[in-house]
Order: C-alpha cells, then sequence, then structure tokens
C-alpha cells in the first residue's frame, strides 16, 4: 500500500501536518499495524468523538485515540469514551461485548501523569509511542509499545509532494494594512503563523473586521491579528488553555496574548475579550509546566500547535 501522506518538515525530522493526516494514516493500516479490523473513524457516542474503533479477529472492541502532540489527559479521554461505548454498545453484531473494552493512545510522547494515571487504573490501556524515522534515505513510521517496550512493524511513509499553500488565500488587505505599520521582523513571523494556521485544517475560515483579523469556525475561535492598543503593538491572540497554579483542565480556554520579546521568547497573557488589560500572564516554561507540556517547546510555534489542537478538540465536542 503506498502511502502518501501530508507531513511537515522541521529542523529535526518529520511531523504528521495534522491530527487529521495521523487519524486518516493509522486508519488506513490498521489491519498492516495492529491486525485490527476499522469499524468507524470519529464516532459519536453521547457527546463524544472517539477518533477509531475498530476489533480483534476475536470480536473485541478496540478505541484509539490518537495525538499529534503530547496530551495529559488522553486517560482521562479514554475512560470517559469507555463508560459511554458500554452504555450504548455499538455495532454488537460485530462486537463481543462480554470482553473488556480495549484502550489505546497513540501519541509521540507520554506526560509523566500518563504513566502516573495508568498505574492506578482498573481499565486496560496500552500506551503506542510512535515517530517518523529516516532509514536508507526512506522514511518509516516507527512505534513502539510502552507496556511491553515491543517495537511494532515499520511502515513506509511517502510524505506527500502538493504544494497546499497554493490553497492559501493571499492575506486580506486590512491584514497587510496592519503589518505594513510594524516593523519587517513581525511581519514575517505573524505572515507564517498565518500560514501554519490556515494550512492546518480548511475549516478554519479568516474574517477581518474592524482591522482584527480572526481565525475561527463555528464560533470556535482559534486565533486573532490586531492592533494591541494597551502595549502599542501589533500582536497575535491565542485561544489557550488556562492555567491554575493548584489544577489545570483542558476544558478551561481563554484568549491568550502572545507578547514576543528580544530573545524571540514568549510571555504570555490572559485576556479576556473585551479587556484591554491582561487578567494574569506567565513567562513561557512556567506557563508550560503549568499546562503539563515539555518545557522545552518554547517558541511561538509551539504555543500554535497547542492551539490548534486545542481548537480541534473543541470542534469535535
Amino acid at each position: 500500500m503506498l502511502n502518501l501522506v501530508n507531513l511537515r518538515k522541521t529542523g529535526i525530522g518529520w511531523n504528521f501536518e495534522s491530527e487529521a493526516n495521523l487519524e486518516d494514516f493509522v486508519w488506513s493500516n490498521l489491519q498492516q499495524w495492529l491486525g485490527l479490523t476499522p469499524l468507524k473513524q470519529q464516532y459519536s457516542v453521547k457527546g463524544l468523538f472517539c477518533d477509531i474503533l475498530a476489533v480483534t479477529e476475536q470480536k473485541q472492541l478496540v478505541v484509539l485515540e490518537l495525538k499529534n502532540t503530547e496530551d495529559r489527559y488522553i486517560v482521562q479521554q479514554l475512560t470517559r469514551y469507555y463508560h459511554a461505548l458500554l452504555e450504548e454498545k455499538p455495532f454488537q453484531d460485530q462486537v463481543n461485548y462480554d470482553q473488556p473494552i480495549k484502550l489505546v493512545a497513540i501519541a509521540p510522547s507520554f506526560h509523566q501523569d500518563n504513566i502516573t494515571d495508568i498505574k492506578y487504573h482498573t481499565l486496560p490501556f496500552q500506551f503506542l509511542q510512535f515517530s517518523l524515522i529516516q532509514k536508507d534515505e526512506k522514511l518509516y513510521f516507527q512505534s513502539q509499545d510502552l507496556n511491553s517496550l515491543e517495537f511494532m512493524p515499520l511502515i513506509e511513509v511517502t510524505p506527500s509532494v502538493s504544494d497546499n499553500t497554493a490553497n492559501i488565500p493571499a492575506p486580506p488587505k486590512a491584514l497587510i494594512n496592519l503589518l505594513n505599520k510594524g516593523n519587517s521582523e513581525t511581519k514575517e513571523l505573524l505572515l507564517t503563523v498565518r500560514q501554519k494556521i490556515l494550512r492546518f485544517d480548511n475549516r478554519i475560515k479568516e474574517n477581518s473586521d474592524s482591522g482584527v483579523i480572526r481565525y475561527r469556525v463555528k464560533g470556535k475561535p482559534c486565533a486573532e491579528i490586531r492592533f494591541v492598543k494597551w502595549c502599542n503593538q501589533r500582536g497575535i491572540f491565542l485561544w489557550l488553555p488556562i492555567p491554575n497554579s493548584k489544577e489545570i483542565s483542558q476544558k478551561r480556554i481563554g484568549r491568550m496574548y502572545i507578547q514576543m520579546n528580544r530573545q524571540s521568547t514568549p510571555y504570555i497573557m490572559h485576556t479576556p475579550p473585551g479587556k484591554k488589560t491582561s487578567k494574569n500572564s506567565w513567562f513561557m516554561d512556567r506557563y508550560m509546566s503549568l499546562i503539563g507540556k515539555n518545557n522545552d517547546l518554547n517558541s511561538l510555534e509551539s504555543l500554535v500547535d497547542i492551539a490548534l489542537g486545542n481548537w480541534l478538540e473543541r470542534l469535535k465536542s
């Protein structure tokens, strides 16, 4: 099977362009990779959306949840799916519900909290960690079962050579006018972020109103670029998790102004719509620690990735 996949090349390797691309890849290779028969993608059950449902040869139901970045709450998410599926019991002609539902988490890395969660959990979880590796001038999808430390069979991947930037419209006049009033470095940075957002999912729409350029769909915002009066700068706001010193809930998403300093390390300010000043603010490493992310991810691009991932989750809910 030719696995033509939309990938993004970074300074340290290859990544899937989006979580949707990862999901499509796994769906197409379930039999070859895990010996599973696919049932349904994006299955809706009691207001939740399961990425992939599949069955084993023995008709055991398997729930696969995929993440394109590390996610601190994947165990809780799969637990909710387990409960909803056990109540509804779909696909009864293809599933033997006398067997326990198997829960599979697939991600490029796992947070230490994930490991702690399953250590004391009674449900059967499987963690599969993946990466894209170069070998003999070919690219492969490599995965390892973190329970058994066994490596799964390699799957050859062919990066898509199509240039999906061709489908991105020219920046609106309002955005160009806004960026032309700032320095060239900021202009280039924000145009790069704009391209990343619009390439992520073609459902994201770009709208401009009164000098504010918004990126959203179905009333669920992801980002906005505007002139920020209280700091006299052109900048970007992202919808990101709101940290709390005691706990963090992925459901608490707020508008964050991302202020860049001379070292290009972001400073994050929680600025709800309509507010002229920030409610709280954090240096990048502190913010990443509070939301359970890797402190090494200290760039604006990392924050955009988190915002896009959260936007996709909110769109599913």
